[in-house]
């Protein structure tokens, strides 16, 4: 147990990854616990989805407290299976009963701390799997306990853990067959009788797992698992094959670890005899087992049986995932130990010390290995930078890099990663997306727009490429399109509030105030502490010469967001024909917050170069820094210049407005006077 905690004592700050951040992050159900049925209805696995909403309850977003949670989960599962190989050693002969509890101990030592476990631990959406887990080794310990109980209570417990357990996930339809055979090969049939009424409580359990999937099938009918495009039973099989001797291999050398894997889909048999020869000897070899050794058959049973319903028949989207092998990994180093022991000790008696010191040894390895794994989870840019470099082709990799470098506001890095993403898999809605909006922000509008048209000939109703192409068009100035993309998006999506506040914009900018207004107070009856509705009324009416009403909306917008540098931008605009004191200062504050937006820096110097042209000189600097080939700026600089008696300075100035704006006659004669000047 401590050598656990201490492999994954480097897990605790493990930022949310993935699919986290709807599940758990942005996922509402989860934000309360009452009624207690909230967390768990509009979700196919409600009790880990309440487990999440306990978890937010104590602690809010904060991520330790998940993790820990993780953790005394995967514990608890570590226990369960001690208690199970215990007992169940004790009956495969004197020579596994006489050291039993260090078998045991072995076996549920090496699965708690190997580094394959560590998708399901350490990432904490995947609770389903562990949690799943947890509930399986709890009803099979329960009914193992049952053997030599004469009450009925680990019975009950059983099929309560199973019960429980078909509410974490699809993978507990497994636990009752499981059950069923460790009965059939350690006890045998006769005993079966008296079980009836416990083995159909169990089967009984698939209910609530019927349920939880036809409750809510969102997960299934959204491509997750039916109608997977180049899928088939056939082909899937065949692809998993080669997967299954690739998670055996992990589990013997758990190197190259992969925290999302693009595995290539194999089109006929020949693609992957060798794979499919040997996963259908072990299968094989389970059945013979049946016949001739019961008790060994069970590993193989339990082991394919496990894994069936992700990795046989059934078409998922992602073919791999390592956390796939969390329960199977127990039937894996059961088989292990069972047979090193056999071959290798049994034999040496005398050599016993030897094998214990063999397994600490192994133990620590493995433990070094979970502690090294998690080091990639560190930080989301670390555990995609390491999916890239060991899955290069993996498109939605490089996507997720990309997202997770604009995290940590590194957009330069982002953009290459997008480009890769769009590269390997042109068709891919997120990464155009993401791509878009990288070009939106170098102002590489043409390749955005390109880009955003072909993700709307796709899909022409996502509301995503709707409103980046309506940034870009702002951006453009192309302000009556703009307005017709926001009217498309909004008959698809009349609810989305983004589209209405760039509808509102739109509008405003098309000066088309009266509308703007319009839609802004459509948008205050509903939120009317939205900044930027107040920001956008504010401007309309400032845009119909209404200043009164303007300034209270801006002043009502910096009240709701001190922090918005639009909203003390307008307030500047309105104030500075009637007090400049107070348009200089609010044009200062949104400079201040926004000091690499070019607009407020110019801004802010024209109304410096009247009062305090000294002040003025620095903005128009930081200004052309941004946008060095900007006439109004050098204008504006020569001005302030020239105001502060630098004369030769303002010439300097002027002659570059002269140079970048040739035909403006006057500024040419304007500078000729004042060379000509003492």
């Amino acid at each position: 147990m401590l050598l656990t905690t201490l492999a994954y004592s480097n897990t605790w700050q493990v930022p949310f990854l993935l699919d986290d951040s709807f599940r758990i992050v942005a996922n509402e159900d989860i934000r309360t616990l009452s009624p207690l049925y909230r967390s768990m209805e509009n979700s196919n696995r409600p009790f880990v989805n309440f487990s999440f909403a306990l978890n937010y309850a104590i602690d809010g977003l904060d991520v330790r407290g998940f993790h820990y949670v993780n953790l005394a989960i995967h514990l608890a599962g570590g226990l369960f299976l001690f208690g199970i190989a215990r007992r169940t050693f004790d009956s495969m002969g004197q020579s596994f009963q006489n050291h039993q509890t260090f078998l045991a101990w072995w076996l549920s030592a090496m699965w708690l701390v190997h580094p394959l476990q560590t998708q399901a631990v350490t990432y904490i959406n995947q609770r389903y799997e562990s949690l799943m887990g947890m509930a399986f080794l709890g009803a099979v310990y329960c009914s193992v306990r049952a053997l030599a109980s004469p009450t009925a209570l680990w019975l009950v417990v059983s099929a309560l853990f199973c019960a429980f357990g078909m509410g974490c996930k699809e993978d507990m339809i497994a636990a009752p067959l499981v059950v069923l055979w460790y009965d059939l090969a350690f006890v045998g049939r006769p005993f079966l009788r008296r079980r009836i009424p416990f083995y159909l409580s169990l089967f009984s359990t698939w209910g609530i797992l019927a349920w939880s999937m036809l409750h809510y099938t969102k997960e299934y009918t959204g491509g997750a698992m039916i109608q997977v495009e180049g899928l088939t039973p056939w082909t899937y099989l065949l692809s998993q094959s080669e997967i299954l001797i690739h998670y055996l291999w992990l589990c013997f050398v758990p190197t190259n670890l992969c925290f999302l894997y693009d595995w290539p889909i194999a089109k006929s048999l020949r693609d992957v005899l060798p794979s499919f020869c040997i996963v259908a000897a072990l299968f094989g070899l389970t059945v013979v087992a049946i016949f001739r050794s019961p008790k060994w058959s069970f590993l193989g049973g339990a082991f394919f049986l496990i894994l069936a319903p992700t990795s046989s028949i059934v078409p998922l989207k992602d073919l791999a995932f390592e956390h796939r092998m969390y329960l199977p990994l127990a039937s894996v180093l059961a088989c292990f130990v069972l047979l090193f022991f056999r071959w290798l000790v049994v034999p040496f008696q005398s050599k016993f010390p030897l094998f214990q010191c063999v397994a600490c040894g192994i133990i620590l390895a493995l433990a070094y290995g979970t502690w090294e794994r998690n080091q990639d989870y560190q930080t989301e840019v670390r555990i995609w930078e390491d999916t890239v470099q060991k899955s290069p082709t993996n498109s939605q990799a490089w996507n997720n890099l990309g997202v997770a470098w604009i995290g940590v506001k590194n957009r330069a890095a982002a953009k290459p990663c997008f480009e890769k993403a769009v590269e390997l898999d042109p068709s891919s809605t997120s990464s155009r997306l993401n791509l878009a909006t990288s070009l939106l922000e170098t102002d590489e509008f043409d390749r955005a727009e390109t880009l955003l048209q072909q993700v709307l000939d796709a899909e022409p109703q996502n509301s995503i490429a709707i409103t980046n192409l309506v940034q870009l068009l702002m951006e453009q100035a192309k302000y009556s399109q703009a307005v017709e993309w926001c009217e498309r998006g909004l008959q698809v999506q009349s609810e989305n509030l983004e589209l209405q506040l760039s509808y509102a914009s739109a509008l405003s900018f098309d000066h088309r105030y009266s509308e703007s207004i319009e839609q802004s107070e459509r948008i205050l009856a509903s939120h009317p502490d939205s900044t930027e509705a107040n920001i956008n009324m504010a401007c309309a009416q400032f845009g119909l010469g209404n200043r009164k009403e303007a300034l209270q909306r801006g002043l009502r917008a910096t009240e709701l967001d001190p922090k918005s540098a639009a909203a003390h931008d307008i307030v500047s605009q309105i104030l500075q024909p009637s007090d400049e004191s107070g348009a200089i200062e609010h044009a200062r504050r949104a400079s201040e917050l926004e000091p690499q937006s070019p607009i407020y820096l110019l801004r802010l110097a024209n109304l410096l170069v009247s009062n305090s042209p000294s002040e003025a000189i620095p903005s128009f600097q930081k200004f052309l820094e941004i946008q060095p080939d900007s006439v109004d700026a050098y204008w504006g600089l020569a001005v302030a210049y020239e105001k502060t008696g630098q004369k030769q300075k303002a010439i300097e100035s002027l002659e570059k407005v002269v140079k970048l704006a040739p035909q403006w006659t006057d500024i040419r004669e304007y500078l000729n006077q004042l060379k000509r000047q003492p």
